[in-house]
């Protein structure tokens, strides 16, 4: 998995190696999709706040499932650039993330490809010991978001997602200095039910699941919960899947 080492890995070096590792096959990024496939309107802005828990899961020898979870809180922000593109930005734990929307299918059926890129960074020790570790990771996101209006107030939405993470970490003590660096690829997909009340708010509890595709990995990556969306009411033609009368 690892792809290159510098210097003596000391004990810290192969405790910032271990922890670059699970950085890569846990998810500690932001998983969720937190948006409409449609984008928002334009010179018009939606927010977010999203409740949410991420975890991994694999199947033991024994065929017994374990699984790892925590906590994950989100806050969001997209703004309409055009009526078919939108930016949006996402703070979340220990991350940030910045991305664009294009929307090229419009109608009961939508369809938009979501661009992103996400940063993640974290140091530990630098006290009296001398002994710090530190990595940072940096994710870029391809999803692709589908949805399937069923009446005014309620979507389906879907779709495939892929990621790759580009992780580097390193560690250091009174003698000895070591750095790694690793990257990861994953895919896996979404889905949303995606309830609007009122004339701009949205109730969108979603699921995210990926496969990571690097040696070692057994199990997935998921992250999962409620996101809710206010502002940036869409026009009264793209509300009604039927369109205007």
């Amino acid at each position: 998995m690892f792809k290159r080492f510098e210097g003596v890995v000391s004990a810290w070096g192969f405790f910032a190696g271990v922890t670059l590792a699970l950085v890569v096959l846990t998810g500690c990024p932001s998983l969720s999709t937190m948006q409409t496939p449609a984008t928002v309107p334009k010179g018009d802005l939606r927010f977010g706040v999203g409740l949410e828990g991420v975890g991994y899961s694999e199947k033991e020898s024994g065929g017994a499932i374990s699984t790892v979870t925590a906590p994950q809180f989100e806050i969001n922000a997209r703004y309409g650039v055009t009526d078919k593109i939108d930016v949006g930005a996402k703070l979340y734990l220990i991350g940030a993330e910045v991305g664009g929307k294009y929307q090229f299918v419009k109608g009961s059926f939508e369809a938009a490809v979501a661009p992103a890129a996400s940063y993640i960074s974290v140091s530990l020790g630098g006290g009296d010991s001398g002994d710090s570790s530190s990595f940072s990771v940096t994710y870029l996101h391809l999803p692709l978001l589908l949805g399937y209006k069923v009446t005014d107030w309620f979507e389906l939405a879907f779709g495939p997602k892929a990621l790759y993470a580009i992780a580097a970490g390193s560690a250091s003590d009174s003698t000895n200095q070591s750095s790694v660096t690793s990257s990861g690829f994953m895919v896996g997909g979404f889905g949303s039910l995606q309830l609007k009340i009122g004339r701009a708010f949205w109730l969108a509890p979603e699921v995210n699941v990926y496969k990571p595709f690097t040696k070692g990995a057994t199990g997935v990556i998921w992250q999962g919960g409620l996101a809710l969306l206010f502002g940036g009411a869409p026009s009264a033609a793209m509300a009604s899947p039927m369109g205007p009368p």
